[in-house]
């Protein structure tokens, strides 16, 4: 207890906390006592909480080098075929054999 502050003991801090703070007052008149006080968050400091969150992940060369790509085509899911994705099918309305 000798090395600790005496700032940082339980004891102060309740000490700070056993009196009630005083309400702020109004600005034209700071002994009226605004109640209806209406606090906005700025809309600007709000986060996209829609979609995917992005990556912060950093690179290094071997990420780039994996990235490149490889010659070969794409290939459809759906049909086998390549030179377009599942995404693009003409066949993607068509009823899927299994």
């Amino acid at each position: 207890m000798t090395l600790v502050d005496p700032v940082y003991r339980l004891q102060t801090v309740f000490k700070v906390y056993r009196n009630e703070f005083p309400p702020i007052g109004n600005e034209r008149d700071p002994n009226m006592i605004d109640n209806d006080v209406n606090i906005l968050p700025d809309p600007s400091l709000r986060r996209d909480l829609h979609g995917r969150p992005h990556s912060t992940r950093i690179h290094c060369a071997e990420d780039m080098i994996a990235r490149e790509p490889t010659g070969q085509p794409k290939h459809c899911s759906i049909c086998s075929r390549p030179g377009h994705t599942k995404k693009k099918c003409p066949l993607k309305t068509a009823p899927r054999i299994v």
